[in-house]
């Protein structure tokens, strides 16, 4: 069991200038618990729409979280909504919304990332109540070897409340283990900003990637895979490494 901890360079969601252009979207992101045979651990999703846009509960996260769950451990699964500080140094937060249990719809069938994408698709056993008040992330899946000069993370850093990376430099393609040549993740490295050098942890795997369109909408262009080069608070300035919406939509095998 790991108590909910806090790195001292994470930016809380509430913060501004971070959090600004993202608040609306930060309410599709949720905190996982995930079950596996071994016992539990926690990722981050975001409750996502869908091309028939008719709002199922779909939520979007990582393979390798959930890669060695049975059908039983996925209806353990809690997915929980909400979870952030009333703050940007700090506050109230409430656990009380979630939901349990999931079915797994779709996945990269890639030896957990290290072959592909690493995502997972699950379904919610349940409605989302209208009181969450959830929103229904939008995504493109345009492929591009280069993407959005700036941008942010939503995640749960080793479970925390939610948390708000942000990078400033163009994304380009590339993968942990280059000797692959898999052209499966966008490569990202974390902006120091003016509340803090938010980066990403365990727990934030699964956590998307967001960039707005011309319009100001934010929208999913990946989901969090991990890091390479000992990333942590003291060493903010190593790669991210976040599979690609697009090749989630067409890249993966089978």
């Amino acid at each position: 069991y790991r108590d909910v901890l806090d790195g001292p360079c994470h930016v809380n969601v509430a913060c501004s200038p971070e959090g600004d252009g993202w608040r609306e979207v930060a309410a599709a992101v949720v905190r996982i618990s995930v079950v596996v045979p071994a016992g539990m651990g926690w990722c981050s999703g975001t409750l996502v729409n869908n091309v028939r846009q008719d709002c199922k509960p779909y939520v979007l996260t990582a393979w390798h979280c959930g890669s060695a769950s049975t059908a039983a451990n996925f209806n353990s699964y809690k997915f929980y909504f909400n979870f952030e500080f009333s703050g940007c140094n700090g506050g109230t937060y409430s656990t009380a919304q979630f939901r349990t249990g999931a079915q797994l719809k779709a996945f990269s069938n890639d030896n957990s990332g290290n072959a592909g994408s690493d995502f997972m698709l699950l379904e919610l056993n349940a409605a989302i109540p209208d009181s969450f008040d959830p929103y229904y992330a939008g995504w493109d899946a345009t492929p591009a070897s280069t993407s959005s000069a700036d941008g942010v993370c939503l995640h749960h850093p080793t479970s925390a409340p939610k948390k708000v990376s942000t990078y400033t430099q163009t994304l380009t393609t590339g993968h942990w283990a280059a000797s692959t040549g898999l052209q499966s993740h966008w490569r990202v490295f974390w902006a120091a900003t003016e509340n803090g050098h938010g980066i990403t942890e365990e727990g934030s795997s699964g956590g998307p990637l967001l960039k707005q369109d011309a319009s100001g909408n934010a929208l999913v262009i990946g989901t969090l895979s991990g890091s390479v080069g000992g990333l942590s608070c003291n060493n903010p300035g190593t790669a991210t490494y976040f599979g690609k919406m697009s090749y989630h939509w067409t890249g993966n095998p089978n």
